[in-house]
């Protein structure tokens, strides 16, 4: 049986919001700190950079040996709970290819994916009145 069938999804959750708080820390100026938790631009700042960070050979994808490099690189391995940067595979590679795509990764850590925020615009009404 593999390590990674221990992680539950509350255990995945906080793991998820330790790697962003990790890296708000490191890669964002002081005066933002805490800003992704609130603002979905910020969030969507901080999760470009994470993937920017994650995707080492820059092919939009990130593979599980880009994983283990960022937890080795971060000091991520497991220190609270069955849960590692590998259950972003198990939880959120939607099409089970073994590798995170752009849309896959922001949806892992609750950011409007790239798609989605050139689509967006504040002059559309998502929720039009239809009566």
């Amino acid at each position: 049986m593999a390590d990674d069938d221990d992680c539950r999804l509350s255990d995945y959750r906080r793991l998820k919001t330790k790697t962003l708080d990790l890296h708000d820390k490191r890669y964002t100026g002081s005066r933002m700190h805490g800003a992704h938790k609130d603002n979905m631009a910020a969030r969507k700042q901080l999760v470009d950079m994470m993937f920017k960070r994650f995707d080492a050979d820059s092919n939009g994808q990130i593979e599980s040996s880009e994983l283990s490099q960022v937890i080795k690189q971060e000091g991520l391995s497991k220190d609270f709970s069955e849960c590692t940067l590998f259950d972003l595979l198990k939880y959120n590679d939607v099409n089970d290819d073994e590798h995170l795509t752009k849309e896959e990764f922001y949806t892992a850590f609750g950011s409007i994916s790239p798609l989605l925020a050139a689509l967006w615009s504040p002059d559309i009404d998502l929720n039009p009145d239809t009566s």
